[in-house]
């Protein structure tokens, strides 16, 4: 076979591959959906300050580098891998908070944390829901190969899960003891994938 043939042939097989590649990305929805939910030995006012305490999200998120702040409602995180993602609190109660957000990579969405408790029992039930749109057909294949929404937002519950334990453990009652954790289990499995 001679050189330009096997060029050929090379560059017709990257063509078919590229082309295929693209039929089957705009055969994806361009949005996918992903619920988690985690309960947490914890009122809902502490599980929302660390909701809203993003500044501090580096120390127990070992994807986010650093948080740049632009606002109270209005900040970016930097993540490992070179990727920005710009956030934006939608909507925000004592209960809800949604944001929206915008990535270098190519993707948007929005994302909504809504807090459930039992008054009496300290135990309170967080139910997370993001959606995130990829308009390139490309992008969406690569995302459906190398990204998983349900273990991301499973292992984003169980990082914060521990982290607001942490700050309960650290803060005194009133008679100077430190509340303890009384072993909750991790994240549900009530998780569901569009």
């Amino acid at each position: 076979m001679s050189l330009p043939i096997a060029l050929g042939a090379v560059v017709g097989a990257l063509v078919l591959l590229v082309t295929g590649v693209y039929w089957a990305g705009s055969q994806l929805p361009a949005t996918r959906s992903a619920k988690a939910s985690v309960a947490i030995h914890s009122p809902p006012e502490n599980i929302m300050a660390v909701l809203r305490d993003v500044a501090s999200q580096p120390a127990w998120r070992p994807d986010v580098l650093s948080v740049e702040i632009h606002s109270t409602d209005d900040w970016t995180e930097q993540r490992r891998g070179g990727e920005s993602i710009r956030f934006r609190t939608v909507a925000r109660t004592e209960q809800a908070i949604e944001l929206s957000f915008v990535s270098t990579r190519s993707y948007f969405g929005h994302w909504r944390g809504q807090l459930s408790g039992d008054p009496k029992g300290g135990l309170t039930l967080l139910e997370v829901e993001e959606s995130a749109t990829v308009q390139s057909p490309v992008q969406r294949v690569l995302a459906r190969i190398f990204f998983d929404p349900e273990k991301f937002s499973a292992d984003y519950l169980s990082r914060l899960k521990t982290e607001v334990q942490r700050r309960s453990n650290a803060t005194p009652h009133r008679q100077g003891e430190v509340e303890r954790s009384n072993g909750a289990s991790g994240i549900d499995a009530k998780r569901s994938q569009s």
